[in-house]
């Protein structure tokens, strides 16, 4: 809706892509070594829009949001605003396939099919993964991760014993990306899943300490690798690699918004949000055209 002073590339109106990682490139200063290599996701200056770190910047439940020039991009007018809004979390599984660098013939496990599972899932068969069980929480979940392309799935609501059940069904996986964080005890598990020289790529944010088997990490050689939000990936901003998939149809954001409302909803959407199981919830989002 403006531009600042000296702004050329950009005018009113332009439909636009935002991406909300602000590192030091957008702050004026000169680059810190994570952004010297291009990993700008872990700059010591960075701030997030809507995050609260170092400086904040307004996120979506503002009237307006303030973004650097070069952290925006050009919005193929065949997408939708509300398909775009969830461009941040599409990048994050993209980010996490190029960590894990599966080949196509790997046999991959997502624990977890919230949006970031769901998004990791689509990254993935983008790389032409196509061997994935996908583990949910809700049996609404393990319809849409099945919907997305998942070969199998399971629902912890309906078969809790989650390895056993894996290990039944797969034998042992070649990488597990883990989507859950939080207290859960999804990196035991897979360390449980993974075969051995197996990968776990941690995607889910935890809190506190988590216990794990040391010794079978060890004696079965498995990475664990960090996850976190996106960057660059062979000269390219995994943002805007993102973007790519959903302009060329490669993968479906749409179908993971399951709610919409108006910023002055806002209670109402958090609850819905909250409440994931009785709303079969997968992304709520603020859509003011609605």
């Amino acid at each position: 809706v403006a531009v600042g002073q000296g702004v050329s590339e950009w005018k009113v109106g332009d439909r636009v892509a935002a991406e909300p990682i602000h590192p030091c490139r957008t702050l004026g200063q000169k680059l810190c070594p994570a952004c010297m290599t291009g990993q700008y996701h872990l700059c010591k200056n960075l701030s997030f829009v809507g995050i609260p770190a170092n400086d904040l910047l307004s996120g979506g439940y503002g009237e307006f949001s303030l973004y650097h020039t070069s952290c925006l991009f050009p919005l193929p007018t065949h997408i939708q605003f509300e398909e775009a809004a969830l461009l941040d979390v599409l990048a994050c599984g993209v980010h996490a396939a190029n960590i894990g660098k599966p080949s196509s013939k790997d046999n991959v496990v997502i624990l977890g099919c919230g949006p970031i599972g769901l998004c990791t899932l689509q990254a993935l068969r983008a790389r032409g993964v196509r061997d994935i069980v996908a583990v949910a929480k809700y049996s609404y979940q393990a319809e849409a991760a099945r919907l997305l392309g998942a070969r199998s799935t399971i629902c912890l609501a309906e078969t809790p014993a989650v390895v056993s059940n894996l290990r039944n069904l797969i034998g042992a996986a070649d990488q597990v990306y883990e989507c859950v964080g939080g207290s859960a005890d999804t990196i035991q598990q897979g360390i449980e899943i993974c075969r051995r020289g197996g990968k776990i790529i941690v995607l889910g944010f935890f809190t506190g300490f988590s216990s794990i088997n040391l010794e079978t990490f060890f004696l079965n050689e498995l990475s664990i690798l960090g996850a976190d939000a996106y960057s660059m990936h062979s000269m390219q901003r995994e943002f805007e690699i993102a973007l790519n998939l959903l302009a060329n149809g490669q993968v479906d954001l749409k179908s993971l918004i399951t709610h919409k409302f108006p910023r002055s909803a806002w209670r109402q959407a958090l609850d819905t949000a909250f409440q994931r199981e009785a709303n079969r919830t997968l992304k709520v989002i603020f859509n003011e055209q609605e």
